[in-house]
């Protein structure tokens, strides 16, 4: 595992200290590599795995398109809203004003 040294005061000790923790480092650097293609190979198990059952493929893509789809909406109506909120309260403004009071009851259907 990682050494747990701590530097002395003289000036050799440092260097070992510093060659110690490069070799730490690159050992945490393998295991984490080590780690990282575990986790690649389960996951490409899981997608081989859906792509085996076309159901559980078509499912999880309706599911995908579904959200996205609902996300989206709910974004545009959102800004939608906000923009025309901000463009009524802009009387000031003649151009604008009028044309946000012309949308508010579009908004309102």
């Amino acid at each position: 595992m990682l050494s747990e040294t701590k530097p002395a005061s003289g000036g050799g000790n440092e260097l070992e200290h510093e060659k110690q923790l490069v070799e730490d480092l690159k050992k945490l650097t393998e295991s984490v590599d080590k780690v990282v293609k575990v986790v690649q190979n389960v996951e490409s198990k899981k997608y081989l795995q859906m792509l085996d059952n076309p159901r559980k493929f078509l499912f999880y893509s309706f599911l995908h398109g579904a959200f996205i789809a609902l996300g989206s909406t709910l974004g545009v109506v959102i800004i939608f809203t906000l923009l025309a909120y901000i463009l009524k309260s802009i009387e000031w403004i003649p151009f604008l004003g009028e044309f946000g009071a012309r949308i508010e009851p579009l908004l309102r259907k």
